[in-house]
């Protein structure tokens, strides 16, 4: 089959694939080459990672010592809720049966015994809040960003192993590096910050 052969199909590139253009061009892609069930079931977990990382971005921006520090939170924040909402217009109904409110009852339970970063930090704090009748301290904006940069990279981690394992010219592969390399580059944005802050 022609659509087999990569170089009558090459991979696209682009310098942000979680623009509304790049996800549309991958879908396509992946319908030309018959990888649609492989490149959804990606765009779901592509989806589902990139807002895990949202209430790490938030507690950042939280935290914020100063109005620049929180309008560049902000903006990452905003780039990925808005590349997020993009993945998931690209989502069949097939990819969309993968979304977390649609799994069952062995999915849930994963997801609560492997939280998203960042969640179980809040919860603590949440805890404590509870037991002394007090709201608990905020984090120090060191502290909120730092933990926002972790949950980034734990990101990136998650969807670069995820590429991995996809053939290499494939749509799947595509996304989930690009969207890992964005991740990255937020994540090293505010890596400077911190750098740049205490030293």
């Amino acid at each position: 089959m022609d659509a087999d052969r990569p170089d009558l199909d090459p991979v696209p590139h682009f310098d942000d694939v979680l623009a509304p253009d790049a996800v549309g061009a991958l879908v396509a892609r992946s319908h030309r080459r018959g990888s649609s069930a492989a490149f959804q079931a990606l765009l779901a977990a592509a989806e589902e990672t990139v807002r895990g990382v949202l209430d790490a971005l938030s507690d950042a921006a939280a935290a914020s010592i100063n109005l620049a520090q929180q309008q560049k939170v902000e903006a990452v924040a905003a780039h990925l809720a808005q590349g997020a909402d993009t993945l998931h217009t690209g989502l069949s109904a097939e990819g969309l049966a993968l979304m977390p409110g649609r799994r069952g009852a062995a999915d849930a339970l994963r997801s609560v015994l492997n939280p998203a970063p960042g969640w179980i930090p809040r919860l603590r704090a949440r805890a404590a809040e509870l037991a002394t009748g007090e709201r608990a301290p905020r984090p120090s904006w060191v502290a909120a960003v730092a933990a926002a940069v972790d949950a980034l990279g734990s990101a990136a981690d998650h969807l670069a192993t995820l590429a991995a394992v996809q053939p290499a010219d494939s749509s799947a592969r595509a996304l989930a590096d690009g969207v890992a390399d964005q991740l990255r580059h937020h994540r090293d944005s505010l890596l400077g910050d911190v750098v740049r802050l205490v030293e």
